[in-house]
């Protein structure tokens, strides 16, 4: 990792507050409920006229604290790599919103995210600065920790999508796609090929479409001529909308309409239910 070379603003606002703590060194808390973080002497960057970057070291035994307790996302952001090596103080930096750092009491630890933590080690080319990037959790985190909750596993995951399928078959993508602003979960269930071609299965389907408001239902082989049932849902990513929560809330929904759906979908393929019958059911 390269030497890491920023230039720092002054710190040049805090001292009111600083002295409530430490009259001989500039000290600011950033409140949580797990215990405050004390930031000695931090360094403030200014980003942009909303956004700030501030970093400050603590030692060993806060950031171990600090990552058991989740302050800042220092457990549930995705690191890179997993873990800092070497021990002793950890150079934290960290981004927040500059209007959470009027505050008189000190600045609230979840209105930061943190950028990295950093341990200074010499080298055979002199000191440099080595340890874990951060960046933001997965949109797909609070559905996928429900999905593990109902009994499904992860069995794959890329920067866009990610795949996770229980002792039934069922397999679950969620995919993200900042770019296009759209992310979109697709339910497949092992199904009988026959569903395919079968007039009366369409039917119904075509029916609970019209009339379902979460998703929508389908039948399709795919490239190994295997058959499934298939739920599709999907929500724009757009500026103030929870992409974490409106996907939990599809794959709960999801999750409850495809175990509904499926059973009553394989009597009518087998005739024990017409089409009437079954919508009339599902309604």
């Amino acid at each position: 990792m390269p030497n890491e070379h920023v230039i720092m603003a002054p710190l040049t606002t805090w001292m009111p507050m600083a002295q409530e703590y430490c009259r001989a060194m500039a000290v600011v808390p950033f409140v949580s409920s797990d215990g405050d973080v004390l930031a000695v002497e931090p360094d403030i960057e200014t980003i942009n006229d909303r956004a700030v970057r501030v970093r400050f070291t603590v030692d060993e035994s806060e950031w171990e604290r600090i990552q058991s307790s989740d302050i800042f996302g220092a457990r549930s952001r995705r690191r890179f790599p997993d873990d800092v090596p070497g021990s002793g103080s950890v150079r934290l930096t960290v981004e927040g919103s500059r209007l959470s750092m009027e505050s008189p009491r000190g600045w609230s630890a979840e209105e930061f995210e943190i950028v990295s933590a950093m341990r200074q080690v010499s080298t055979a080319s002199g000191d440099q600065w080595i340890g874990v990037l951060f960046a933001s959790a997965p949109a797909w985190s609070k559905a996928l920790e429900s999905l593990v909750e109902m009994g499904f596993v992860v069995d794959g995951e890329t920067d866009d999508e990610v795949s996770a399928t229980n002792h039934m078959g069922v397999n679950v993508m969620i995919s993200v796609y900042p770019q296009n602003q759209v992310a979109s979960i697709v339910y497949a269930a092992p199904f009988d090929p026959v569903a395919v071609e079968s007039m009366e299965i369409l039917d119904l389907l075509n029916r609970l479409n019209a009339s379902f408001i979460i998703g929508s239902l389908s039948v399709a082989k795919d490239d190994r001529r295997r058959c499934h049932l298939l739920a599709k849902a999907a929500t724009p990513i757009l500026e103030g909308v929870d992409v974490a929560a409106v996907l939990e809330a599809l794959v709960i929904g999801l999750t409850g309409m495809l175990m509904e759906v499926a059973p009553v979908v394989e009597m009518v393929l087998r005739g024990t239910l017409t089409v009437d019958q079954a919508f009339v059911r599902l309604s």
